[in-house]
């Protein structure tokens, strides 16, 4: 498995827990932003209490990302959010070597409880938002 594929099954993982925890206690999906280290911990940004706009919230990530990035070495990063227009859970990882990856998380709603739909994820290919581009 490369580091790429380690990186982001890690943060997905953690991704998939979180977020069905999320949407289990509250129906809603807080912006959050996730940073890996080399040897597997990882740290939260959540955008609490930040801004009613979606926009501002990932602005508030990325630059938290972006700032952490410049005072401890990490290896991967994700950021995550609700669309809530199409139902689905949007996350944006990137890793130290610029490879990216949008996965997109259906959300079903069983009995009034939302959850992740494990069975129908998509990707696309990402973009570099956190890491410096490597050229």
């Amino acid at each position: 498995m490369s580091n790429s594929e380690f990186h982001f099954n890690e943060l997905l993982a953690q991704i998939l827990v979180r977020t069905d925890k999320m949407l289990a206690e509250s129906s809603n999906v807080i912006p959050y932003g996730l940073l890996l280290t080399d040897n597997g911990k990882i740290e939260i940004i959540i955008a609490v209490d930040i801004s009613d706009k979606l926009s501002e919230c990932l602005e508030f990530i990325q630059n938290t990302l972006k700032k952490n990035l410049e005072e401890k070495q990490y290896v991967a990063a994700a950021v995550v959010f609700a669309d809530y227009d199409n139902m689905e859970i949007i996350s944006l990882l990137e890793n130290n070597e610029n490879y990216c990856l949008k996965v997109l998380f259906p959300v079903m709603n069983i009995e009034d409880q939302l959850k992740i739909d494990t069975t129908k994820i998509k990707t696309e290919e990402g973009s570099v938002y956190i890491f410096p581009f490597i050229s």
